[in-house]
């Protein structure tokens, strides 16, 4: 069956974040084959730049900067955007910025917090297979941990996040379609 997310205009914005390996950029390329939707993905802005490791305000500044310009461009042109980044620290200032960014715009928003148990984003790192997913990973355990942890913050409406634990990609992408349609 053909899923396709209903939006009354153009110019709908889904932000899909959550901690690494929770399953945010299967759900955005999900999303984004879906008539009148495109992709974003923070990371891609980051390897542009080539910043790895621990990430700076200044950097985490620019980068945002850049991905609401192409977003605005996006909505502008009538798309609709499924714009995914990580989730990992308190506050989650990736997510409250675009979200004060977008609510001074006309655009419709839906924000998805996928949160995943630690034995979730374990084997999902070993699924995918990177090497800095595998290297090293009782560290990466804490930074999930980490993460996980995150997701608590008061900043984040419990009505935007779904416990992923259980549920497969198609689950959890009926699940945003239901969400997204309630706001219409």
């Amino acid at each position: 069956m053909k899923h396709e997310i209903e939006t009354k205009t153009p110019g709908t914005v889904l932000l899909i974040t959550g901690p690494a390996a929770s399953g945010k950029t299967t759900l955005a390329a999900v999303v984004a084959e879906l008539p009148g939707w495109v992709r974003i993905s923070e990371d891609d802005y980051w390897a542009r730049h080539k910043w790895h490791g621990l990430r700076t305000e200044e950097q985490e500044t620019t980068v945002q900067k850049e991905v609401m310009q192409d977003l605005r461009k996006l909505v502008d042109q009538g798309q609709n955007v499924a714009l995914e980044f990580i989730l990992y620290k308190t506050p989650p200032n990736p997510l409250t910025k675009y979200i004060a960014s977008l609510r001074k715009t006309n655009t419709t928003l839906n924000v998805v917090v996928l949160k995943p148990d630690l034995s979730t984003i374990v084997a999902q790192m070993h699924q995918r297979g990177r090497p800095g997913d595998l290297n090293d990973l009782e560290n990466r355990n804490s930074y999930a941990v980490s993460q996980i942890a995150c997701l608590e913050d008061g900043s984040i409406d419990p009505s935007w996040v779904i416990d992923t634990p259980g549920l497969t990609p198609i689950e959890v992408f009926d699940l945003v379609i239901a969400r997204v349609e309630n706001k219409k």
